[in-house]
């Protein structure tokens, strides 16, 4: 069972705050992080009343790309696609049991992948979807 942090509203996270919580998985935040540049993105965090929880979201201008959540040890990243993203998804060399979720979801109007981060090549899929993200209009 996940352990949800980030939860005091009045304490907005920052990095030693993050860093406390998924210690050796700071590499993989960095790594996500940083890519924000690359795509001219921006990253806020904001503070959900409906999960009591503050979330990480990377932006492009307006429309948010993903979200991050951060759990005790770790950190998720979850993406929200229309079915225009299918194509996308499917044509795309993510692992196969990513692009099974999703097909399982067809026929929802929004239809979520999240990574739970655990190596390098969790990283590599963020990129790919973040690609994917941007191409949808």
């Amino acid at each position: 069972m996940e352990t949800i942090v980030l939860t005091d509203k009045s304490t907005e996270p920052n990095d030693e705050i993050i860093f406390s919580y998924i210690g050796e998985k700071k590499l993989l935040w960095n790594q996500v992080i940083s890519h924000l540049t690359t795509k001219e993105m921006v990253g806020e965090w904001r503070y959900y009343n409906d999960g009591k929880s503050w979330l990480f979201r990377g932006l492009k201008k307006e429309k948010v790309i993903f979200w991050v959540g951060v759990i005790q040890g770790n950190f998720r990243v979850s993406f929200y696609l229309s079915g225009k993203a299918e194509p996308l998804v499917e044509s795309s060399n993510l692992p196969q049991e990513i692009k099974t979720g999703f097909e399982e979801t067809k026929g929802q109007k929004f239809r979520a992948i999240t990574i739970l981060m655990d190596n390098e090549t969790d990283v590599e899929n963020v990129k790919k979807l973040i690609d994917i993200k941007l191409k949808v209009k």
